[in-house]
């Protein structure tokens, strides 16, 4: 193993950490938009359970 390709554990973090603190909004707004998908279809499951109830 050459000593060029080593990667030390705390660069490999600095890196992760540069990277999410260059995209953490799009992430956020990633993250948000994903919950609010989820939400709106346990709603539309609710409904339509409700649905079946009352016929």
């Amino acid at each position: 193993m050459s000593a060029d390709a080593y990667i030390s554990h705390n660069m490999v973090r600095q890196r992760a950490v540069f990277e999410f603190e260059k995209y953490k909004e799009k992430v956020i707004e990633a993250i948000l938009g994903a919950f609010a998908n989820i939400l709106q279809s346990f709603e539309d499951i609710v409904k339509a359970l409700e649905g079946d109830r009352i016929q």
